[in-house]
């Protein structure tokens, strides 16, 4: 016979372990789909919506990012606790003790109605939280007889409805797929089609839009959006409007650093170079107390040194410029500031035998696409000009 002091200790730890599982549960976003019956003849069923629901969420909330972190982490597959708390029926357990520790996590709902009478599309709803509490709820009709696309587009709506950030930066992304390279290396994106660049255009618009219309308890939410805005201008041509969405993203999050390496590098494009290096001044102290993205920290470093070095040279400080170049090679090299350095206009035969060396082994293409791909969607230093004006030296 069990003692009672072993069902006890029993009943402690089965306690424990949900405690624990549902503490570490807590920073994800838990889903639940449900496909009413009159709908499934339409293709729909559980575990498909749920599969592809999911996988579209995943895919949109693991865009890299140097500015920000997605807030969001999709996370269906259940733990074997969890599975085992719902066979045993004390699933609802768990909930109490996240609501006990005071944890909330997010929990995304998406309901498939049935086409209503005379009409062939089903209706999606997806419904939730956003990681701020606001609650958000959006719908969409689907596409006839194309479950998957329907599926896609309610993730789209409501990934932008939880965490616009890091949609819009995909969308960015896929408008200026495969050119950066080519951009980069001639400092103009002439290689982006006609169709990419009135794409760009809307995309614009429809991010300026926004972000003129959203509410003041948005703002921290529109500063990395801001930044866009700005690298969008920037790629259009539209220097001066860059530089407004730069300050404006810094208004609403002043301990950003990545608008401010931003507008630095908008300085010196028009000349500005004592207005650029006050700028980098202002970006020393967010590096040195570790403010920002903390998978992005070095990358951001290496943009202040690199955007250092550029400075100097522009200023005509060539012995100050070689001496942030030989740091920018001494950290931890990545291709895409190798090849920065390398081909920049404004370090013409200033080339250090060490990033010479890096990029002999380093500069694959396509290490350099990935990586000055995702770098030019957020780091001007990265991003050509549409007017492909380049840089002068001070006189």
């Amino acid at each position: 016979m069990i003692e009672i002091a072993t069902i006890l200790y029993l009943a402690g730890m089965s306690l424990a372990l949900v405690g624990v599982d549902g503490y570490f549960s807590a920073d994800t976003t838990r889903i639940e789909v449900t496909v009413h019956p009159a709908a499934q003849a339409s293709g729909y069923t559980d575990e498909v919506a749920a599969r592809y629901f999911d996988h579209e969420l995943r895919r949109i909330f693991d865009v890299r990012s140097v500015l920000q972190v997605p807030h969001i982490r999709i996370q269906t597959d259940q733990s074997l606790i969890s599975v085992i708390a719902k066979a045993a029926r004390v699933d609802k357990l768990q909930y109490a003790m996240q609501d006990l520790l005071s944890l909330d996590p997010m929990m995304i709902r998406l309901v498939v109605y049935p086409p209503v009478p005379h009409r062939q599309h089903v209706v999606l709803q997806a419904f939730g939280s956003r990681p701020s509490g606001e609650t958000f709820d959006v719908s969409i009709d689907g596409v006839p007889g194309d479950p998957r696309a329907s599926l896609g587009a309610i993730a789209a709506a409501t990934a932008l409805a939880v965490d616009p950030y890091h949609v819009r930066l995909q969308e960015f992304r896929t408008l200026t797929a495969r050119a950066p390279l080519e951009a980069f290396r001639s400092r103009a994106p002439q290689s982006l089609p006609e169709d990419n660049w009135e794409a760009m255009r809307d995309f614009e618009r429809r991010l300026a839009e926004a972000l003129r219309t959203a509410p003041p308890s948005d703002a921290l939410r529109s500063a990395p959006q801001f930044n866009l805005l700005g690298v969008t201008r920037w790629w259009l041509g539209n220097t001066s409007g860059a530089e407004t969405a730069f300050l404006r993203s810094l208004e609403l999050n002043e301990s950003l650093v990545t608008p401010r390496l931003n507008l630095a590098w908008a300085l010196l494009a028009r000349g500005d170079h004592a207005g650029a290096m006050a700028v980098m001044e202002t970006v020393r102290p967010g590096l040195r107390d570790r403010i920002g993205n903390p998978n992005s920290r070095q990358t951001l470093t290496l943009a202040y040194r690199a955007t250092t070095a550029t400075a100097e040279q522009l200023a005509g400080r060539h012995t100050a410029a070689q001496r942030a170049w030989n740091e920018v090679c001494g950290t931890g090299v990545q291709p895409a500031f190798v090849a920065l350095y390398v081909g920049t206009r404004s370090t013409s035969g200033q080339a250090a035998e060490r990033c010479e060396a890096h990029a002999r082994g380093m500069l694959k293409e396509e290490d350099l696409y990935e990586a000055i791909g995702m770098f030019s969607s957020e780091l001007l230093i990265f991003a050509p000009r549409a007017d492909a004006s380049g840089f002068s030296e001070s006189r």
